[in-house]
């Protein structure tokens, strides 16, 4: 026999002549584009026709674990011609071997095609572990705002999932629709919420396709706490409990700092029995509770409880009480009657007289007053009329030890003060973009200053104003009735990025008396000043601003200066072989003394210069070896 690949010849041998030529059927081809999914206990896998147009063919499909020694199982398909089969009943986990032939109708079989990687079918994953879902303030992108929440998690225990769905709603909302998350890794953020606001969160696992079930925790939007009490009050926290108190019923109440849940066993309750109806400002050693009380229809107190059980100790500071213990000074003595706001730090207890409006500071142990520590004068420098430059109600206090924070109850803004000079600090003052009622003040240090607001009867956290580092390497230099500055860049940007610096000038026999004012953007570092006087001297400053404050000012002294004069009197006397020439000064030297002159020659009509001499205070000089009859012009 022989074959051309299209006909089979053979030849019978007992006659020797040729007795059939017949058609040779091909093997198929593979079968192309083989791909595998899977699922719990299963693997799908779908293909496409072998590329050689043969007719309605049919498959096989053979599996085994992924082993050469073991042994190939066909599977058992319901459709033999279907170009997908669903390969059931395997072991999650297990790597398989999985492959496709196609067969023609004539029962010729082709060649096998593997799918590829060793796929091993996995179940559902389990749910997430350790979801927390915690109250944050929005990044400067998503809006600044205190109305975000941020979530994470574990994988599910085994191998992790490859991918997570989440989603949200408010809390106990059955009718509100789910939002879906964008997921990054194991995390999440949901910005733009409504603030105080609960919302219910929910995490799933994915793999393969195939998902597991929700694990859902829920949190209250923002870091705040939110329309807690009719009338919060004083706020103080050890950084895992807040404790409010209400100015109009005498309690306070304990909450969760981080779920923001009420903790009832941490109350403290019966502040009416000892004469607290108002707690005005907290503030906590870590044994006692310092609570001050500030009403109009009892006596002003400080009175202290247990930390622990709530209870009473003792009254520390009253205005009505005439027989101190020796050695101490209580409130009266001291002058401190309308005490409104309370803070200790090391061995010293500042407590805020709206009425003086004055910090007074005692000895935390003794109650020995500490004059040198007062805060005498709180006022604002910057406002002309003298009410409105007072402190009107210093209310709550916090430091971090080198600035004092003071609330203004009625300008309601925050003070800053030097815990060295006791001076104002503007650069650190906190405004507020909203309408608040201030009440108290509490931080742990960390960069958020929590905020007691009574017209949203919230607790609030703001970020403390960090100032940017002063411009570095200030430098000016003098040009014809203007001044150029130019500076670097601060080291320290603060709180947030440089965003501009400010410029100012004044004239230096007049401190403080500024005569202009410019801002140049965060990428500018120097600055051209026109209009000046020449040969006066100014002071010129320039100070950072991040997006929540400005820096101390950097200071440099500029005095521009101009050209002189025309010289006057120029004269002219030939003598042999030489010209004498003499001048008067300038009638205007330029802002700065005249050093010296040039004098420069030329024969008449010619077009060179010739320097005769310069750098010279004398007011002639003599040109020598000139041709005698000849005409020559001087400047």
């Amino acid at each position: 026999m022989w074959s051309d690949g299209a006909t089979m010849w053979s030849l019978h041998q007992d006659v020797g002549y040729l007795i059939d030529a017949s058609p040779l059927e091909r093997r198929p081809a593979p079968v192309r584009s083989l791909s595998a999914g899977i699922g719990d206990t299963e693997v799908s896998l779908q293909w496409s026709d072998p590329d050689d147009g043969l007719a309605d063919p049919i498959y096989e499909v053979e599996y085994r674990e992924d082993s050469p020694a073991g042994t190939w199982t066909a599977a058992d398909r319901s459709d033999a011609a279907a170009r997908a089969e669903t390969v059931t009943g395997l072991t999650n986990g297990t790597y398989y071997g999985l492959r496709v032939r196609a067969v023609s109708d004539s029962g010729h079989a082709g060649r096998w095609t593997t799918a590829t990687g060793s796929p091993a079918p996995a179940g559902a994953p389990g749910s997430p572990r350790n979801l927390e879902v915690d109250g944050v303030t929005e990044t400067a992108d998503e809006g600044g705002a205190d109305r975000a929440l941020s979530v994470q998690w574990d994988p599910p225990s085994g191998s992790p999932a490859a991918t997570y769905e989440a989603r949200y709603r408010a809390d106990r909302s059955t009718r509100q629709p789910w939002t879906t998350l964008t997921v990054t890794g194991t995390s999440a953020r949901i910005a733009r919420l409504n603030a105080g606001t609960r919302y219910e969160v929910q995490v799933r696992a994915v793999q393969a396709g195939v998902a597991g079930p929700w694990a859902t925790a829920s949190n209250r939007a923002g870091r705040g706490f939110y329309a807690l009490l009719p009338s919060p009050g004083g706020i103080w926290s050890d950084g895992t409990i807040m404790w409010v108190s209400d100015s109009i019923y005498p309690k306070i109440l304990a909450f969760d700092m981080r779920t923001k849940e009420r903790i009832p066993r941490r109350d403290f309750y019966g502040l009416d029995e000892n004469h607290i109806r108002s707690a005005s400002s907290l503030w906590s050693d870590g044994d006692e509770m310092w609570v001050v009380n500030d009403t109009f229809f009892t006596a002003r107190r400080v009175a202290s409880y247990d930390m622990e059980t709530g209870r009473y100790v003792e009254t520390v500071f009253s205005e009505y009480e005439y027989d101190p213990p020796a050695g101490s000074s209580l409130l009266d003595r001291a002058g401190n009657a309308r005490p409104n706001g309370i803070w200790g730090a090391g061995s010293t207890l500042w407590i805020a007289d709206s009425d003086d409006k004055k910090v007074y500071a005692y000895d935390v142990d003794t109650g020995v007053r500490r004059p040198s520590q007062d805060f005498d004068n709180l006022v604002e420098p910057y406002f002309e009329d003298v009410e409105s430059r007072s402190q009107l109600w210093p209310g709550g206090m916090w430091t971090n030890g080198t600035t004092m924070w003071v609330i203004d109850e009625i300008n309601d803004r925050i003070y800053a003060y030097s815990m060295s000079t006791k001076e104002r600090d503007p650069r650190r003052d906190i405004e507020f973009a909203v309408d608040v009622w201030l009440e108290d003040v509490w931080s742990s240090g960390d960069g958020t200053l929590w905020v007691a607001d009574d017209k949203t009867r919230s607790i609030i956290p703001f970020v403390l104003p960090d100032p940017p580092g002063a411009p570095r390497g200030l430098a000016a230099s003098s040009g014809d009735g203007s001044a150029t500055v130019a500076w670097s860049a601060p080291t320290h940007s603060g709180s947030s990025d440089i965003t501009g610096y400010t410029v100012r000038y004044f004239d230096a026999d007049r401190p403080g008396t500024v005569s202009r004012v410019s801002r140049a953007d965060a990428e500018a570092l120097s600055e051209k000043i026109t209009g000046l006087t020449n040969g006066k001297t100014y002071e010129v400053e320039v100070r950072a601003h991040n997006s929540e404050t400005h820096s101390d000012w950097a200071s440099a002294r500029a005095m521009p200066v101009g050209p002189p004069g025309p010289v006057r009197s120029l004269d002219a006397e030939g003598v042999n072989a030489a010209l004498n020439v003499s001048w008067r000064a300038p009638a205007e030297d330029g802002g700065s003394t005249v050093i010296g002159y040039d004098v420069e020659y030329r024969e008449d009509g010619e077009p060179q210069w010739i320097r005769a001499s310069s750098s010279t205070d004398a007011l002639s000089a003599t040109i020598p070896a000139l041709t005698n009859g000849q005409r020559y012009e001087i400047q």
